[in-house]
């Protein structure tokens, strides 16, 4: 039982020393029963070991009890035990969460606060220092444990000795840092990511065979080719121009008979004044695209017969010979409008 002295600092000291380093103390029973007794049996079993100077024996029934029924006097009980096995950390948290489980006036809270206090002072923590260029995806481990990036730029507890710190990144060789520290020392690692990954390679390339050469360049043509081909040339271009011929005469005759309509008895109305006098330019390109037409097929024609290659059909003994061409294009009229003709001899 806690002892209470004149003061309710002297009470609290009591109380917590008697709690936290001895296990005495009375252990409040959690509501729901079978769990409840069974944390208070070996509670109490543990602090009769701890009064034989047996520490394994008290600290195994603490922390029997503690998974139980989470209890201030229990969390003191395995906190004292973890400092006694150097798990720091692990002490400073059960001080911490039993303080939080105390009620703002119990008699315990001074002394409570003062020895996580000083516990917090002995505990070394680190602070890890993240490059600027650290990959997002980045992941942190020490001593296999992750560490959240919030967490990273703050000082982390840790416990007395060396600790490894490992950083993982898409696309990157695992980074490894190494830390030792002894009670109350503050230290700062700084933390990058490893090297890029380079790319794997199944062995050397294997030696490819040069690429074949080339194949040569055509034979200039000769002069007959070139006047064959410049000869296809020339009649596309006449082909076209007939074809503009025959679609601007179209337009011609449906023109004549828009103005027939427009002019009775040869008396026009503006409607088909206006179509007479805007008639000039559609005439002046149906001229100009026969002119062109009869141009372009009258000279491809002469061109393509006269190259060689318009002689190849020709009886044996007369290739070389030139055939003599007489060719002209003549035009025709034609119902609404006009054509050409292309007559030749040999």
């Amino acid at each position: 039982m806690r002892r209470r002295g004149t003061s309710a600092l002297r009470s609290a000291a009591i109380a917590i020393a008697l709690a936290a380093t001895l296990g005495i103390g009375l252990l409040p029973a959690p509501a729901g029963a079978a769990e409840g007794d069974e944390a208070q049996r070996l509670f109490s079993e543990g602090r009769d070991a701890l009064k034989r100077g047996d520490h394994p024996v008290a600290c195994a029934k603490f922390r029997g009890s503690l998974a139980l029924a989470r209890i201030a006097n229990t969390l003191f009980n395995v906190a004292q035990c973890d400092e006694r096995d150097g798990k720091l950390v692990a002490a400073l948290r059960g001080w911490q969460e039993g303080v939080l489980l105390l009620s703002a006036g119990d008699d315990r809270m001074v002394a409570a606060k003062e020895r996580l206090a000083a516990l917090d002072a002995k505990v070394p923590k680190v602070t890890l220092a993240l490059a600027a260029d650290l990959p997002a995806d980045a992941r942190i481990l020490m001593d296999g444990a992750a560490v959240e990036r919030p967490a990273a730029g703050a000082a982390l507890p840790i416990d007395v000795g060396e600790h490894t710190i490992l950083v993982e990144a898409t696309g990157r060789k695992p980074a490894r840092f190494a830390v030792t520290v002894a009670e109350r020392d503050r230290k700062e690692v700084a933390i990058a990511a490893g090297p890029l990954v380079a790319p794997v390679s199944s062995g050397p390339e294997p030696t490819r065979a040069p690429p074949p050469p080339p194949p040569p360049p055509p034979p200039p043509p000769t002069g007959m080719d070139l006047r064959r081909t410049l000869g296809f040339v020339a009649g596309g271009l006449g082909v076209a121009g007939l074809a503009a011929f025959g679609i601007t005469g179209g337009l011609l005759l449906e023109r004549d008979g828009q103005i027939r309509s427009a002019c009775p008895n040869k008396v026009c109305s503006p409607a088909g004044r206006e179509l007479i006098d805007g008639g000039g330019p559609l005439m002046i390109a149906n001229a100009v695209a026969l002119g062109v037409g009869l141009a372009g097929v009258s000279v491809g024609a002469v061109l393509v017969l006269t190259s060689e290659s318009g002689n190849e059909t020709r009886p044996a003994g007369a290739s070389r010979a030139k055939a003599a061409l007489n060719a002209a294009l003549t035009p025709v009229v034609l119902p609404g409008g006009a054509g050409a003709t292309l007559v030749g001899r040999f």
